[in-house]
């Protein structure tokens, strides 16, 4: 954790009193996100804002930003990915709540308890990763460069190794 940001919050006290939480965190903080990361390398800015909007509803907004080392899952080599996450939560106390907001928020459930600041940003970041990180096609050194309007013959569409069959060749 960055000094600026705090370990624990209680979401529905900071939207009472407005309150806007910027800083950075270090993805190694990130348990769950531990796993997917070729390398901890990489940075994460978090610029969040508690408040209540104009229909009553204490709110959580902002953005983070996110600079990771992946694995590309064609070619298996790291990749840096940026990722840009806007955040659009509504505080509510109960599944009710929850069901009666509109399209313009996703809810937060949030009870007595203080949260860890990390817990809520690193939910936030893995709704935004992709489910299969991969490079660029022309820049993974694992594409193989199939031609999807390639003309194949008739007999070796019957086959469905006849594309294998065709790189073996090349």
């Amino acid at each position: 954790m960055s000094p600026g940001l705090p370990t624990l919050i209680d979401p529905l006290a900071l939207a009472e009193r407005g309150v806007r939480l910027s800083g950075a965190l270090k993805p190694e903080a990130l348990e769950r996100l531990g796993p997917l990361l070729a390398s901890t390398r990489g940075s994460l800015a978090v610029d969040l804002e508690f408040g209540i909007d104009a229909g009553g509803h204490r709110v959580l907004t902002g953005n983070v930003v996110a600079e990771l080392r992946l694995e590309c899952q064609r070619c298996l080599a790291p990749m840096d990915l940026r990722v840009e996450h806007e955040v659009r939560l509504a505080l509510v106390g109960s599944l009710d709540e929850a069901e009666r907001l509109s399209a313009d928020y996703e809810p937060l459930l949030c009870g007595e308890e203080p949260r860890k600041l990390a817990d809520l940003v690193e939910d936030e970041l893995l709704l935004a990763l992709p489910q299969v990180p991969r490079h660029a096609e022309e820049a993974c050194a694992n594409s193989v460069g199939l031609d999807s309007g390639a003309a194949v013959d008739e007999d070796q569409a019957a086959s469905p190794f006849a594309v294998l069959a065709r790189l073996k060749r090349e």
